[in-house]
């Protein structure tokens, strides 16, 4: 899918994020008058969009959003479907996630910028926001004043969001637990991201708002040291060590005295122990930054956000003033809007059955007068043909000269025209390349691939030397690898941007 992309009402300008199941999209919603809004769009992968199961969450998310209108929450706009795509739109968070955030102060820290080591009020103002979302979730109660019940499930950087205005909020609460859910699954299972998970939820365990008060603390903790608290090699060992909740040794030393405490209790591994609401959370964090002279607000955090990530703020202003023109006729679209309670089609309004009945009988009158014109004129030519005789000339055979008799050709000119004929052309044996990516990426190799997402695969390439570039967009990233490519060799390559920005390759001949 090459961008800018018609998608329904939207036009997709630019991929944000992709998982194994869907991906989200900086989209623009054109209306009448130049009127034009930016979103953000996710969108089940095609691969999922037959599967009941998958369809259910994305409706279950924006059920649950819908129920969650505040100020720190992503907001959603519309659950539609068009052709087999189910998608939502939702407000467009124009900044970073956290991870990205705590990764560039880490980053800061190893060059020794200014920014390297942030005021702790921005800390405890962006903890506090989110504390302020979730206690709102936890406490949301339907028309009839019960509780919902909702609980996050998958609170991580990846799912909260800074924007360059100073906002916080919280998104992705497509595996959130609570009433308004469709079906729970009967088998147990582990959803989330596994170092960001409560030890009950690692377990498989009935789960309670606590759980999404101890990921709270992992991002506190996150925050506070700018490395991951659990960062085992493999899932499974970030399981475990989820399971046992051990501090590491000398983590005191990276934390401020009067905040350890509250970090301490957060990441209790028995909930009982926890703080027992996000208000009581929010509490002990608001005395401890008023002790300390840590308080702040969201215009001093969008001044700080700017200049830390100017680089890609200055680029987004860029692409604002850059918008894609589309003719308006083209946005004309046949895309379902499915209500996000019931998910149900839009009601038509019927037209009243007299109109029906008025519209027939002038219909059958227009048929009837075609039909006698129709058989008037068909009779008049028949008429006209009959009466006048057509006299045809009688058409006389061509007589052609033959042809030249053939110039004769020396054995020896057949003889090589022969073998050069029959002979077929030597195809020469080459590799083949497979790319993949860590979110993902867009892969280039001049002469074979231009701007293809990952994964790419068996793309078949001369033997030769090339140079493998692969661009990584939210980060504006780039990895390059010189690759020689011999007969039948098969090179497999791996782009990561997760941590440090990487691309490895294997030859395989």
């Amino acid at each position: 899918m090459h961008l800018p992309y018609k998608f329904g009402k939207y036009v997709l300008v630019q991929k944000i994020a992709s998982g194994g199941m869907a991906e989200i999209y900086r989209a623009k919603y054109h209306g009448e008058g130049g009127f034009v809004k930016e979103v953000a769009v996710k969108r089940i992968l095609p691969a999922w969009s037959g599967s009941g199961d998958f369809v259910t969450m994305l409706c279950d998310e924006a059920k649950a959003l819908v129920h969650l209108q505040h100020q720190n929450i992503v907001q959603v706009y519309e659950l539609g479907k068009d052709g087999n795509a189910f998608y939502i739109s939702m407000e467009y968070v124009e900044g970073v996630d956290l991870r990205r955030f705590i990764r560039r102060l880490a980053d800061a820290r190893q060059s020794s910028s200014n920014y390297g080591d942030p005021p702790l009020k921005y800390v405890c103002f962006i903890v506090a926001e989110i504390l302020k979302a979730i206690d709102f979730a936890h406490n949301r109660k339907d028309k009839q004043g019960n509780c919902l019940g909702i609980i996050h499930r998958d609170i991580s950087p990846q799912n909260i969001l800074v924007s360059y205005n100073g906002e916080v909020k919280v998104a992705d609460f497509g595996i959130a637990k609570g009433k308004h859910r469709s079906f729970e699954t009967a088998v147990v299972q582990v959803k989330g991201k596994y170092a960001y998970m409560s030890p009950e939820q690692a377990e498989g365990r009935p789960l309670d708002l606590r759980s999404d008060l101890y990921s709270i603390g992992v991002v506190l903790y996150e925050l506070l040291t700018r490395k991951r608290l659990y960062d085992a090699p493999n899932d499974l060992l970030t399981i475990e060590e989820v399971k046992k909740s051990v501090l590491p040794e000398g983590w005191e030393a990276d934390v401020p005295i009067g905040i350890r405490p509250i970090v301490r209790r957060a990441l209790q591994r028995d909930p009982s122990d926890r703080y027992q609401t996000a208000n009581d959370f929010l509490n002990d964090l608001n005395k401890f930054a008023t002790a300390n002279k840590c308080l702040t607000h969201g215009i001093e955090l969008s001044i700080f956000i700017k200049e830390l990530f100017k680089d890609e703020h200055e680029r987004s202003l860029k692409e604002d003033a850059a918008d894609v023109e589309i003719d308006e006729g083209e946005l004309k679209h046949e895309t379902r809007v499915l209500s996000v309670i019931a998910k149900t089609e839009p009601e038509v309004r019927k037209r009243p059955l007299y109109r029906k009945k008025w519209l027939a009988l002038a219909a059958s009158f227009i048929i009837v007068v075609m039909a006698t014109v129709a058989f008037s004129i068909i009779n008049s030519v028949k008429m006209r043909s009959s009466a006048e005789e057509i006299k045809v000339p009688p058409v006389q055979e061509a007589v052609l000269p033959l042809p030249p008799p053939p110039i004769p050709v020396p054995q020896a000119i057949q003889k090589v025209v022969q073998e050069q004929v029959q002979e077929p052309p030597k195809l020469v044996a080459g590799g083949l390349l497979n790319v993949q990516a860590r979110p993902w990426g867009y892969v280039f190799l001049p002469g074979y691939v231009s701007k293809k997402e990952t994964p790419v695969k068996g793309v078949k390439i001369k033997p030769g030397d090339y140079t493998l570039k692969v661009y990584y967009e939210p980060e504006d990233k780039w990895v390059q690898q010189k690759l020689t490519v011999a007969e039948n060799s098969k090179i497999t390559c791996v782009a990561n941007f997760e941590k440090s920005s990487k691309l490895t390759c294997l030859n395989n001949k």
